[in-house]
C-alpha cells in the first residue's frame, strides 16, 4: 500500500512539474511566420504561424521572428527584446485601422528591438506605422533599431517615439504618403532624453517630415526630406537636431524652428522650398542653400582660433 501511494505521489509530482514547464519549452529563440501558417502551431520553419502576434507569444525573450514568405502578419505589440527580421522576403505588416507595430520600450529593462525588412502599409486608414512608448526612466538603455523598412500610408505617424528616454536608430528606410507628420520624436518627459540617430532615410510626402520636440536629441545623416506640404524639419522648443550631409527639398518650409529649439546643419542641401528658413538656424560654412523663398535667420557656426571656418 505505502508503495503504491509513493508510485501515485512521484506520478503526480512529475506531471505537475511537466505542467508548469510547458510555458517556458514552448517558447525557443526563433520562430516564423508564413501566409499560409497557423497561429496554432509551434511556429517552426516546417509548422510556421500565421502572424508576428501569435508569433511573438511563442517566442522567447532575445529572440527572432523570420518571414517565410511575403505575406501580410498584421499588427503586434511588442513587450520583451525581440527581432522581426525579414530579410530578403520583405514580409509584410499591413493594417487598417489600428497601429501597425507597438513598441513598450519599458515593458523590461535593457530591452532591444529590431525591425529589419518589413513592408508596414496602413492604406491610408490607420494611425501609426511604429510607436514607440514607455514612462519609466529606467529605460534609457533600452533601444528600438529599424532598418531597409518602408513605411506607407498612415494618418498620423510613420514612426512616433514618445518614450521618456532610450534610443532609436534608423537606417536605410522610407516613410512615404501620409496624413500628418513622418517621423514625430518627443519625450514625454520632456528632458533631453530620447536619441535618435537617422541614417539615409527618406521622408517624403506628409504634413510634416521630421517633427522633434521637448526632450529629444536628433541626427540626421544623409537622410532626405522632400515634398512635406508644411515643413521638412520642425523642431520644437527643447528640441536638439543636428542635421550632416542631408537633401531639405521641396516642402514648404525647409526648416522651422520654434523658440527654444536648436538645430545645427553642416554639408547638407536646402533648396527649392517655398519658404527656406522659419526661425534661426546654425550653419556651418559648407551647407549649400540656394533656391528658396526668404526667410528665417542663418547664424554661422564659427570656430577657435585653430578653426576658423566652425568646421568643429
Amino acid at each position: 500500500m505505502s508503495i503504491k501511494l509513493t508510485y501515485c505521489t512521484i506520478t503526480a509530482a512529475a506531471f505537475a512539474f511537466m505542467a508548469l514547464s510547458a510555458p517556458a519549452q514552448a517558447q525557443t529563440l526563433r520562430t516564423w511566420v508564413s501566409g499560409l501558417g497557423d497561429d496554432a502551431n509551434f511556429c517552426t520553419r516546417t509548422a510556421p504561424c500565421k502572424t508576428f502576434s501569435g508569433a511573438m507569444s511563442k517566442t522567447a525573450a532575445g529572440g527572432e521572428i523570420n518571414c517565410l514568405d511575403p505575406g501580410g502578419y498584421g499588427a503586434v505589440t511588442i513587450n520583451k527584446s525581440l527581432t522581426i527580421d525579414c530579410h530578403d522576403v520583405f514580409g509584410s505588416a499591413l493594417v487598417q485601422g489600428a497601429n501597425s507595430i507597438n513598441v513598450a520600450l519599458d515593458s523590461t529593462p535593457n530591452m532591444i528591438v529590431r525591425i529589419r525588412n518589413v513592408n508596414i502599409n496602413g492604406l491610408l486608414a490607420s494611425p501609426i506605422g511604429i510607436s514607440i512608448t514607455g514612462t519609466n526612466s529606467g529605460s534609457a538603455n533600452n533601444a528600438v533599431s529599424i532598418e531597409d523598412c518602408l513605411i506607407d500610408g498612415f494618418t498620423q505617424f510613420g514612426i512616433s517615439d514618445t518614450a521618456i528616454a532610450g534610443r532609436l536608430y534608423v537606417k536605410n528606410t522610407v516613410i512615404r504618403n501620409g496624413f500628418s507628420t513622418g517621423v514625430g520624436i518627443a519625450s514625454s518627459s520632456g528632458v533631453s532624453a530620447v536619441r535618435a540617430t537617422f541614417e539615409n532615410v527618406a521622408v517624403f510626402d506628409w504634413n510634416t517630415g521630421y517633427g522633434i520636440g521637448n526632450g529629444a536629441q536628433v541626427l540626421l545623416k544623409t537622410s532626405t526630406s522632400a515634398g512635406n506640404t508644411a515643413a521638412g524639419v520642425q523642431a520644437d522648443g527643447g528640441a536638439l537636431v543636428a542635421i550632416s550631409s542631408s537633401t531639405i527639398s521641396g516642402n514648404g518650409t525647409g526648416i522651422l524652428v520654434n523658440a527654444g529649439g536648436t538645430v545645427r546643419v553642416g554639408d547638407s542641401d536646402i533648396a527649392f522650398n517655398t519658404t527656406g528658413l522659419t526661425g534661426t538656424i546654425q550653419s556651418f560654412v559648407n551647407n549649400r542653400i540656394t533656391n528658396n523663398g526668404a526667410g528665417g535667420t542663418i547664424n554661422p557656426v564659427t570656430g577657435g582660433v585653430t578653426n576658423p571656418q566652425g568646421l568643429q
